[in-house]
Formats: C-alpha cells, structure tokens, sequence
C-alpha cells in the first residue's frame, strides 16, 4: 500500500498557501507586526501544513477607529521568502471607506519575521494579480513591480494557430513569477499566455510566450473561444522549473473531463455518474523558440486505487479516508483544479475533488504521476472558493522559516 505521507514528507520545503487570509488570530511562532498609515497594530500570522494540507495565513488589526473593520485580506505575490499582503478596511461611520481601502504590506520569513507597510501613493488601478516581486542581490533588497496599463495580446485563432493582431484582448494574469536569472517576471494568463519581461532592462520589453490550445474535449465546451468570464483555473495550472543545466522550463497541467450523467433520469438505479479524467502535462524553454512538447499524460484509471488512501466521499459517511474504494465510487467523485507542486521533480500532481461542486468540503490528493499511486490527502474547506477555483498556491517562503517555527 502506498504511503500517504511519502509526499509530504518530501515537499516540506514548501506550502499550498491559502491566499485569502483569515480574519483572526493564530497564536504561533510566526508572527510579524506591524501597523497601518492610521497607526493601528497588525498582526500577520500562519498555520503551516505540509503539501496536500493547505497552509492558511491569519490577520489581525486591534486599535482601529469605532466602527473601522478589516473586511478581508490576502496574500497578493510571492517570491522566495516574501509575501505581499492587502489588507482592506472599510467603515460604517467614515463615508471615505464605504468602499474598502488598501493598505499593502510585505512580509518577509526568516529568523526573525518582519512585516513592512508599503508607503503610498499606490497604484491608481490596482490590480491584485499583477504584482510581481524580484529579489535583489543577496535577497535583502526586492523590487515590487506593478503594471501602469492594462496588457494587451492578439488572440489566437486555433484553427490556423496564427494571431490575430486586429483582435486584440486584455491580459488577465493569475499570478506572478520571477523566472530565470531571478531578473525576469512573468505575467501567467492560462488563456492568452505568458508575459515575460525585464524590468531592470534599460528598454524593458514584453515577450509573449503562446499556450499550446486547450484540449479537445475543453474546445468543445467553449471554453477556449469563450474566454470572457470562463477561469481556466479549474483546467489549466502552469509553474516554472529551473534546470540543473541553467535552462527554464515553463510546465503546463490541463485535465479534461469526460463527463457522463443521468440527466433528469434519478429513478434508473443502474444509472451512475461518471467524472473520469485525463490530466496532460506539456513543456517547453523559455528562452527558446521551440514550441511545446508533451511531458506525460496520466488518466484516472490509470491511478491505482486498491493501493490507494482515498477518501470516502459517500453522503452517509463522515470519514476522511478508507482502505478500499471501488472503480464506481472513484468515477462518482469531481475531481478538477490540478496544481504543479515545486522541488518534486514534476513527478507529483495535486488535485482538488469534491462529491459535488457546490460541497464546502474538499480534499486536495497528491497523486505520482510516475507510479500511478495517490501518495497523500488533506480534507479542507473549501467554503470561501467558486466551485473548483482553489484560492491557495505553492509557496517556498516556509523553506525560510527557522526549524523552531
């Protein structure tokens, strides 16, 4: 039987960080303070838990004005060991914070946490995902970059592959990374590509790295020609993996679904549902002009459940795992959302599956990909996410931390 703390043991230098704080505290070890332009007393605090757990990050305001609230927070980018955190305030006295007002701050782990406010003026329109962060030197000074303008690409027409320059649309990144020689940040839209820029060029230039197309099954639900208002997120997730021999390799996850229902059809007892899926994994040089090469496709059954931890995710039973689970039983189980791990050699996908969508309990596996095992679980909530838009993402800033904390 496989053992279901093999991969979190070996991914504990890193985190599946929740990105949307908690309001609150957490009384542990790594804590930092702080305090806002107004002079009220901030705490940043987090509750670790190696991968498929997901880490969740905790803050906390005292001495603010009567009627003054944090009405959320989260972590905006990471880089290495820091963090880059909003917090919004909003009042019911004050009519300037009707609508919730910012306050940027950045984190950074180590020996001693520290937390810094960032001084404004901030960015006019601000756009939480576009935040980017480059380590300087030694890493004890950083960059924060932040676009001015909106970003723009031609969009694709995946019946010829060419783009179209007279069709023109937003770039909305999901997140932020710096990639290469630590100079280079890269913008991640898991529709219209990858943005990738020097900022510390005297001449900065953007460069577009195309995505391969979605995948049949994806084209076909509308997903690729509809982009607006459809997140990739629940398909496609894609990272950076920095090679023994100095290269880049940018790495894509997208799964595709096949789907089979009993429709309106609830009286037919032989009728099941069925969420098998293929995830496919492609990579590419980002430095490179070659185009994208698939790495490995793994389908769900080809994962072994006999050998398997997995959750039992019937309605009439309340348990976070079983010995055994039938072929039946795995195909009854939505599983969607893959994430590419870090430090893993590539060889571990996370996944996120529910019994239904709209469950506010959720498990993220950790499924090799190269034994064709499930190696861990983790049971969370997933009350504060749409469907399968998970809210968390790998983190290294925990590798920073002291072994005491």
């Amino acid at each position: 039987m496989a053992d279901p703390n093999a991969a979190a043991r070996r991914a504990s230098s890193w985190v599946l960080l929740d990105t949307e704080a908690y309001i609150g505290s957490c009384n542990n070890a790594i804590v930092a303070m702080s305090s806002t332009r107004t002079g009220a007393a901030v705490k940043v605090s987090f509750s670790l838990a190696n991968p498929p757990g997901v880490s969740r990050c905790f803050v906390h305001c005292t001495g603010m004005a009567p009627g003054t609230w944090v009405s959320h927070a989260r972590v905006l980018s990471a880089e290495g060991g820091l963090l880059v955190l909003g917090a919004y305030f909003t009042s019911k006295i004050d009519p300037m914070l009707i609508v919730p007002r910012g306050e940027f701050f950045v984190y950074r782990s180590g020996n001693k946490p520290s937390l810094r406010l960032l001084p404004e003026p901030y960015p006019l329109h601000f756009r939480a995902n576009s935040v980017g962060i480059l380590l300087l030197g030694d890493g004890e000074e950083y960059l924060l970059v932040h676009p001015v303008y909106h970003m723009q690409v031609a969009r694709v027409d995946w019946d010829d592959g060419e783009m179209n320059d007279d069709n023109l649309v937003v770039h909305e990144p999901s997140k932020v990374m710096a990639v290469g020689d630590g100079c280079t940040l890269a913008w991640i839209d898991l529709w219209q590509g990858v943005l990738t820029c020097n900022p510390l060029d005297p001449e900065p230039v953007m460069r577009l790295i195309q995505l391969p197309e979605p995948r049949p099954g994806n084209m076909s639900m509308n997903m690729a020609t509809g982009y607006d208002g459809i997140c990739p997120r629940p398909i496609r997730d894609e990272t950076f993996i920095s090679r023994n021999d100095g290269g880049v390799v940018v790495r894509l996850v997208e799964i595709e679904s096949l789907k089979q229902n009993c429709g309106d059809d609830t009286s037919n007892e032989d009728c099941t549902h069925n969420y098998s899926w293929t995830a496919t994994v492609c990579e590419r040089n980002i430095f490179s002009s070659e185009w994208w090469s698939v790495s490995f496709e793994v389908c769900s059954s080809d994962i072994s459940v006999a050998d398997a931890c997995l959750p039992c995710l019937r309605p009439q039973e309340d348990k976070t795992g079983c010995d055994e689970l039938n072929e039946q039983n795995w195909n009854a189980v939505l599983t969607a959302a893959p994430t590419l791990g870090l430090h893993d050699d590539g060889h571990v996908l996370y996944m996120m599956s529910k019994l239904r969508g709209e469950d506010q309990k959720a498990w993220v596996l950790a499924f090799n990909t190269k034994t064709k095992n499930l190696e861990a679980l983790a049971q969370f909530s997933a009350q504060r996410m749409f469907y399968f838009t998970p809210t968390y993402r790998p983190c290294v800033f925990s590798n920073f931390l002291s072994a005491d904390e």
